[in-house]
């Protein structure tokens, strides 16, 4: 059935949803919770706990920065009085921001080492796999489309890094993805990252 959205935000949330928050919000708590009694990070203002408003107002600048920055352009730049956004500093506090960016999490860290002998992506699985089911349920594609491989930049270190040297940015996260030819939406009946070798198979013939 067709759905009549009075605004950008009521977009946003049929993808990024309550159960989402919730699971953000859980974990990303758990995790700075259990760095302040490790001492990794100092009971401060900065480090407190996020409640919603906060942790949603921190996933709409990452969309915000995602739209608005150039590249490589540092948070620092972004947020300067000088030469920055000023909707960026009016959201939140930079030191705030970096909490969240060095917290967020969307699994339980306890039990991930034991997720991650069969899974690479376990540490977002569920995120992923929900993520994934919205697509295909929200929207229905024209004629046409095509199976698209794309390279999401990333050069931190992660598991499942690949290098494409024919690429633009040649570190990243390599993703397979059907899409409509005629908006390029995202239309994921079924969407896989590569991850290179699980057991001793390299996947083969994902296209």
């Amino acid at each position: 059935m067709d759905r009549v959205l009075d605004s950008p935000s009521d977009s946003v949330h049929l993808y990024l949803d309550d159960e989402f928050c919730y699971m953000l919000l859980k974990f990303t708590n758990e995790e700075l919770n259990r760095r302040r009694e490790a001492k990794i990070i100092a009971d401060t203002h900065y480090n407190r706990d996020f409640d919603l408003i906060g942790l949603k107002a921190a996933v709409g600048l990452l969309i915000l920065i995602g739209v608005m920055s150039g590249k490589r352009e540092s948070l620092e730049q972004m947020w300067s009085e000088g030469t920055g956004r000023p909707k960026l500093r009016s959201t939140m506090l930079l030191k705030r921001f970096k909490t969240f960016l060095g917290t967020g999490r969307v699994d339980d860290k306890s039990t991930r080492s034991a997720r991650q002998q069969n899974d690479k992506l376990a540490a977002i699985r569920e995120m992923f796999n929900s993520f994934v089911d919205k697509c295909h349920t929200l929207y229905e594609p024209l004629l046409f489309v095509c199976i698209d491989e794309t390279l999401v930049s990333f050069r931190g270190p992660l598991i499942v890094r690949v290098y494409i040297p024919s690429k633009p940015d040649r570190y990243g996260i390599k993703v397979w993805s059907l899409c409509d030819c005629g908006t390029n939406y995202m239309y994921v009946s079924n969407m896989q990252v590569y991850l290179g070798k699980q057991g001793n198979s390299p996947e083969q013939k994902l296209g």
